[in-house]
């Protein structure tokens, strides 16, 4: 998933993210976590934490986080993450996202999703924009039946 709003995250896996906007985050294995946002978070595996943000995080496990920060993320699992923050983005498995923030997203393929803003939302995934895959093909039935007659 590629996501060039706000707060421009990349997702190319699992565990494997990349966040640019404001908390900039990037993660690029199960435990190796860096931030350089407000938090200021690094997290080089499972017993090597520094935090140097200001405060409201809490780690109770490799996995197991939970901020009460600015975006007020909480991971339970390796994949389990809910953010209520801004965008209000839940992801409740592997490959399950879901966002009722300003975009109102949801994605329930695998992982190829881009998203450039509120309306420019493209999923190259097995079902590849599947309204608008049905809007064209009611468009291209209504105008045959049209000529036809």
């Amino acid at each position: 998933m590629n996501y060039t709003g706000p707060r421009y995250m990349n997702y190319t896996g699992p565990l494997y993210m990349k966040e640019t906007g404001p908390l900039y985050m990037k993660e690029t294995g199960p435990l190796y976590m860096n931030y350089t946002g407000p938090l200021y978070r690094k997290d080089n595996g499972p017993r090597y934490m520094k935090d140097t943000g200001p405060l409201n995080m809490k780690d109770t496990g490799p996995l197991y986080m939970n901020y009460t920060g600015p975006r007020y993320m909480k991971d339970n699992g390796p994949c389990y993450v809910k953010d209520t923050g801004p965008l209000n983005m839940k992801d409740t498995g592997p490959l399950y996202m879901k966002d009722t923030g300003s975009l109102y997203m949801n994605f329930t393929g695998p992982l190829y999703m881009k998203d450039t803003g509120p309306l420019y939302m493209k999923d190259t995934g097995p079902l590849y924009m599947l309204n608008l895959s049905v809007a064209v093909i009611s468009f291209y039935l209504v105008h045959k039946l049209s000529y036809e007659r």
